[in-house]
């Protein structure tokens, strides 16, 4: 069969793996297990940017995937999987808003600091839209460095009232290579090293959603080496910092995050074994997460 048309994401729906297998218009032939873990796989090569991206973890607590004629190929044999191609789809929808294919283009420049590291600390960001800048900052009395990365492109994207698409420039491989490439095995292991939890976990939580919500396209800039805007949030963050103000009229010292799991956040422990088989790469020496 060549099912044809989009796909719908929606959360708030249990997950079976007969309706799963249903609607794509496969009939299963081996354990559930295997189909899901299929599945998932094809999921999982969907790429970055789309929300699709985090299924594997949302699949586990609460969300419902639900595919409605999506365009893809049908591999002949059951042996050699469920897809051979697959295209993404053009419109989504994410957080139950509809993502269109043509959205607008913002570009978000983002800077962390930190007095000591730790100890007192801010973050800056800067918004460009239409020829518009608007710029955010703010504060955390005791922190990190990474945990102040990570903030600015949280609160940043958190501004944003409607999916785009975010070029988002930061001078923090730890806050790119995060994103881009170790979350991907992180959230395999449900934010799981291999004998400790991944550090920020929190921050990285926020960070992965708000990126699946948006187009993001991440890029790094060496701090201090002529970027404009990244200067400007070098200076805004470091001010933050010492002075502990925040862009908010209010006084307070972010906004509000969507989960707020806190720093000691502590995800839970992945049962003994629970990954065996499934082929995840060891630890990452590059990995500092």
């Amino acid at each position: 069969m060549k099912p044809h048309g989009s796909f719908v994401a929606q959360r708030g729906h249990s997950l079976t793996i007969e309706s799963l297998v249903r609607t794509v218009g496969l009939e299963p032939t081996r354990p559930c297990g295997h189909w899901l873990l299929r599945a998932l796989d094809w999921v999982s090569r969907c790429g970055p940017g789309s929300p699709l991206a985090d299924f594997r973890s949302r699949a586990v607590s609460q969300s419902c995937l639900e595919f409605q004629q999506h365009r893809c190929k049908t591999v002949s044999s059951f042996g050699r999987g469920i897809f051979k191609t697959a295209r993404p789809p053009r419109d989504w929808i994410a957080d139950g808003i509809i993502v269109p294919r043509t959205v607008k283009r913002v570009l978000l420049i983002t800077d962390g600091s930190c007095l000591g590291n730790p100890g007192p600390g801010g973050w800056a960001c800067v918004l460009r839209f239409a020829g518009v800048a608007k710029e955010f900052f703010g504060y955390d009395p005791h922190t990190t460095n990474n945990r102040m990365e990570l903030m600015a492109p949280i609160q940043g994207l958190l501004v944003l009232k409607e999916p785009c698409e975010v070029d988002i420039t930061t001078d923090s491989e730890y806050v790119r290579q995060g994103i881009t490439k170790w979350i991907v095995h992180w959230k395999r292991r449900h934010w799981w090293k291999k004998n400790r939890p991944v550090r920020n976990a929190d921050l990285w939580i926020e960070l992965d959603e708000l990126a699946g919500i948006h187009r993001t396209n991440w890029s790094w800039t060496k701090g201090h080496a002529g970027h404009d805007d990244n200067n400007r949030c070098d200076w805004l963050a470091q001010n933050a910092a010492r002075k502990q103000i925040s862009s908010w009229a209010d006084g307070r010292a972010h906004g509000a995050l969507r989960h707020d799991l806190g720093p000691d956040y502590v995800p839970p422990n992945p049962q003994a074994g629970l990954f065996d088989g499934l082929g995840v790469v060891e630890d990452d020496p590059s990995d500092p997460g």
